[in-house]
């Protein structure tokens, strides 16, 4: 493992308590997510309402979707238990099933956990943050609370939450430990932007473009304890969730002053020994590398797309079409040196067994040299598809940890560190994201630029824009 520790080994975490997998069987009373659960449902075993929830009829699936989103994770798990046969069938290497069955499964998976493909993960997620406060302050755990553009459970949302749903989300040791050790919630930044590119002859090719995602951890009465930025190998991941999770431990009984000199000196020490990792790695005697900014007030897609490396790779060609070249993040310091230290990431980022099987479910397919037929992804090009992620994701990792997450540690080595999680997101998605809330373009529009388009191609719908906007006159 390449952190540099500074807590002790991980200690017996006697003060969690386990899934609730030992409770009653009859549905519990309906979560405030769901006030509208039919009374009629609380008689019913969660494995008779998982049971309802793929059936062919549709009053009968949606109300058992409903009271097992209620139940929370047991509920969850109860679909699972209920159709593990159909699941099974939904990673498969030539591409999830589609027939009826296996449809239905998935929808009510999706419903209830509130996840696109949770068949690999199995996680269950909030989306009213009261909601999982509430229920880490019954069950004494944090929260992992995931900030994103779009929705979790839509297959276009933003690029590093769907590469969080094939690499990390799957992964066993992962997923494990978000089960047992953390609420988790999601919380959507906007709606992400997505680019149908038609090529005129009846292909498309839909992609999403700018925008990142961040995951926190917060305490049970929401106070921020640390910040993770982008993408992060499986590895690395799973250490800065463990560390995370120490830090809580530590701050659980203590008093407000308390806490928040145990936040700040946690990640005063971070700072500081990810700057000793980073001249141990490349010997030389400067400081990390310090993440894009920019002075502008709404900066320019073609600088805030290249501040995730994986999902650069995916949308640099479209933000270079649009706008101009993509400006390259620099190396930094020694080259050799730097790709030492992402030659080291990289071996933490490779995918555990059920990601990678996940991962050859959802790719699966490709098209022929004329791009007009799809035929089965073999198994030679989807090594060579799984390596170039890897590697990817190896190179964002180093970033993020030493630009990004350096960062984070120094805002909240603050005295007092800072605590209030939307202003703190607010400064996240401006400054180090370069994709400030206030910009309702992403950067993708600039006003200085001509297209030769009329209107410049801006298109405003009529209904949300109210008659004062002049489109279409």
């Amino acid at each position: 493992m390449v952190f540099l520790r500074s807590l002790p080994r991980w200690p017996v975490l006697a003060v969690f308590l386990p899934l609730l997998a030992g409770c009653s069987s009859t549905l519990p009373a309906a979560a405030p997510e769901h006030p509208q659960n039919e009374a009629a449902a609380s008689t019913q075993t969660l494995h008779e309402l998982a049971l309802g929830a793929a059936s062919p009829d549709e009053t009968t699936r949606n109300a058992a979707i409903i009271a097992l989103r209620a139940a929370g994770q047991p509920g969850l798990d109860a679909l699972f238990e209920a159709h593990a046969a159909v699941i099974a069938r939904l990673t498969r290497p030539d591409g999830p099933a589609t027939d009826d069955d296996a449809i239905r499964v998935r929808y009510a998976l999706e419903k209830v956990s509130r996840q696109r493909d949770v068949h690999a993960s199995r996680l269950y997620w909030y989306t009213n943050l009261n909601d999982a406060r509430a229920e880490a302050q019954k069950t004494g755990k944090p929260i992992l609370s995931l900030r994103l553009l779009g929705n979790l459970d839509d297959e276009l949302s933003c690029a590093n939450s769907r590469f969080f749903r094939t690499a990390l989300y799957p992964d066993q040791n992962i997923g494990k430990r978000l089960r047992q050790s953390f609420v988790l919630h999601w919380q959507s930044e906007r709606p992400a932007p997505k680019v149908t590119i038609d090529f005129g002859d009846g292909r498309k090719l839909e992609r999403t473009v700018t925008g990142n995602s961040i995951h926190y951890v917060l305490n049970s009465k929401g106070h921020l304890l640390d910040a993770i930025p982008g993408m992060y190998g499986p590895a690395a991941f799973l250490q800065v969730l463990n560390d995370a999770l120490e830090l809580h431990v530590r701050t659980m009984l203590q008093s407000d002053d308390e806490r928040r000199e145990t936040v700040r000196a946690f990640h005063a020490e971070k700072r500081d020994n990810l700057a000793r990792a980073w001249a141990n790695y490349t010997g030389l005697p400067v400081v990390p590398p310090n993440p894009r900014s920019s002075e502008i007030t709404y900066p320019p897609a073609f600088e805030a797309v290249a501040t995730a490396v994986p999902k650069a790779a995916v949308e640099t060609p479209i933000v270079q079409a649009v706008q101009a070249n993509v400006v390259p993040l620099p190396v930094p310091g020694d080259t050799p040196a730097w790709n030492a230290v992402v030659d080291s990431f990289t071996s933490q980022s490779h995918l555990d067994a059920n990601a990678k099987a996940f991962m050859r479910s959802k790719v699966a397919a490709d098209v022929d040299s004329t791009g007009r037929v799809v035929t089965p992804l073999d198994n030679a090009a989807f090594e060579r598809k799984l390596q170039a992620f890897e590697r990817a994701v190896g190179e964002d990792t180093a970033r993020n940890e030493f630009s990004m997450h350096r960062v984070l540690h120094d805002w909240l080595a603050m005295t007092p560190p800072p605590e209030e999680l939307e202003s703190f997101n607010t400064r996240v998605y401006a400054s180090l994201f370069l994709t400030p809330r206030a910009d309702p373009w992403l950067g993708l529009l600039l006003k200085d630029v001509y297209s030769g388009i009329e209107r410049e191609g801006v298109k405003l719908d009529r209904q949300a824009t109210g008659p004062q906007s002049g489109a279409g006159k």
